[in-house]
């Protein structure tokens, strides 16, 4: 009468419907590209050189 009513009705309704939606979308894109690059590159390069004084030997 019916060998075969539905042999296959649905093999695949949905295999893969969303295999990676959002993996990783921009977590950290630029966190922190320079917090500081040169906060005090010179505070004092040259605060007191000390002149010397050369002093001619007197005997």
């Amino acid at each position: 009468p019916n060998p075969n009513p539905n042999p296959n009705p649905n093999p695949n309704p949905n295999p893969n419907p969303n295999p990676n939606p959002n993996p990783n979308p921009n977590p950290n894109p630029n966190p922190n590209p320079n917090p500081n690059p040169n906060p005090n590159p010179n505070p004092n390069p040259n605060p007191k050189s000390p002149i010397m004084v050369t002093r001619a030997m007197e005997d």
